[in-house]
């Protein structure tokens, strides 16, 4: 089995979770923490079953305090930690990590959660509210309607 573990930026948008893994320039967003956390997490493990079959070179992990140091005041690191069953290795291998990695992560969750709290994930000076938006703009946009004489003027 081959582990891997990098840093992860989490970044609190108005509606979602944004998430960076900078050295593998890999992003994914969730709808909550929790969603983040695991399609992170699945999108490093898709990476690195990738990476592994066709044996291609990947970049290493910066150091967790680094990456942290370089966290906006709207932005937290995380480390986040895959398993690859090696080649050869039982299908039977990968869905017992699954299953173990479930139970995990539920209480990783809780604790990703808690980390969370303690930090302000946005700026309410830069946050819109939903009312600063002007939704009469759609009306000044013209809809472009296709037809068969646009086929005829890009033959000529």
């Amino acid at each position: 089995m081959l582990q891997f573990i990098y840093p992860a930026v989490f970044l609190k948008t108005s509606d979602s979770y944004k998430v960076l893994i900078p050295d593998l320039d890999l992003t994914t967003d969730g709808d909550d923490i929790s969603h983040a956390y695991l399609f992170a997490k699945d999108l490093l493990r898709v990476y690195f079953s990738y990476v592994t079959k066709y044996d291609l070179d990947y970049n290493l992990p910066s150091k967790f305090e680094d990456i942290q140091s370089r966290c906006g005041t709207n932005q937290h690191a995380l480390l986040i930690d895959i398993i690859i069953p090696e080649e050869g290795e039982s299908e039977n291998l990968a869905e017992n990590e699954r299953a173990q990695n479930n139970t995990q992560e539920s209480s990783e969750k809780t604790q990703n959660e808690e980390a969370f709290e303690e930090y302000e994930m946005f700026d309410d000076d830069i946050i819109l509210e939903e009312d600063d938006y002007d939704d009469d703009d759609d009306d000044e946009i013209e809809q472009y309607e296709y037809s068969d004489d646009d086929d005829e003027d890009e033959e000529d």
